[in-house]
């Protein structure tokens, strides 16, 4: 026979719900319908299953004994042969988590939430920065392409200016200057050219000798050691730009020419 103390009490397999650690108290709903506290033992965690005595259906509410991995049976008169242990019950019982383990519970979710929003501004703000930095990329090359093309047009647009000023050869082929040049090729000496140089300048008093002719003139002498000389005789000869031209040519040749051909 069974002792009153063990009709009213029945063993129930309770599993520990989540965020629940060993020392917390749950609450569990007995077959009878009542709620009633049980103490997580201390080396339990999360998803184990545990056994333990609740009230039977129909008896009235006791304190249940505190739960264990393995209940024991009760302690029998000598007169009575132990009982054996009773088996668990097959229905696992709802366990109600604890108002604390419920907010943990409830603030996860929100932690999730706030993480995931972080990471997706995040992913906003460097999605916008790279279209920035290539929007500006863009920019720079189109003010490159641009920039190109003005250079272009500026070449093609000098390439069709023609020159106008005179070459060499027509200031040789002027009818004023051509003697000139004729006895220059005939005289073998740079001496003999620089002299015929002195003497048409002597022959054409009212001759005034342009930059483009005094340049032809100098090409025509090849020893570069008499420019200075030849410079020398045509500059009174010689316009403005001429002049000017003549004396920053022998103020390189020597600088010390620099005072004798500026004007007093």
């Amino acid at each position: 026979k069974k002792s009153v103390t063990e009709m009213s009490q029945q063993m129930l397999a309770v599993t520990i719900p989540p965020n629940v650690v060993g020392g917390q108290t749950i609450q569990v709903q007995a077959p009878s319908g009542q709620i009633v506290q049980i103490k997580v033992p201390d080396q339990s965690r999360s998803g184990q299953v545990i056994h333990v005595q609740v009230p039977a259906a129909g008896t009235a509410s006791t304190p249940p004994e505190a739960p264990t991995a393995s209940q024991p049976g009760m302690r029998r008169s000598s007169r009575v042969p132990p009982p054996r242990a009773a088996a668990p019950s097959t229905e696992n019982a709802v366990a109600v988590p604890s108002a604390a383990a419920a907010r943990r519970k409830s603030s996860v979710p929100a932690q999730l939430g706030n993480s995931q929003q972080s990471a997706a501004d995040a992913f906003q703000r460097e999605k916008q920065e790279r279209e920035e930095a290539q929007k500006a990329d863009r920019i720079k090359k189109a003010d490159r392409i641009e920039d190109m093309e003005a250079f272009k047009a500026e070449l093609r647009r000098l390439a069709c200016i023609k020159d106008d000023r005179p070459s060499s050869a027509k200031v040789r082929q002027h009818p004023q200057l051509r003697p000139l040049f004729e006895s220059m090729e005939a005289s073998m000496p740079s001496t003999k050219k620089l002299r015929s140089i002195e003497g048409f300048l002597a022959t054409q008093k009212s001759l005034t000798l342009s930059l483009a002719q005094a340049k032809a003139i100098l090409e025509a002498l090849p020893n570069e050691m008499r420019h200075q000389q030849a410079l020398e005789i045509m500059l009174p000869r010689m316009d403005a730009d001429a002049t000017s031209w003549a004396k920053d040519k022998l103020e390189q040749m020597d600088p010390k020419n620099s005072m004798s051909t500026t004007d007093p």
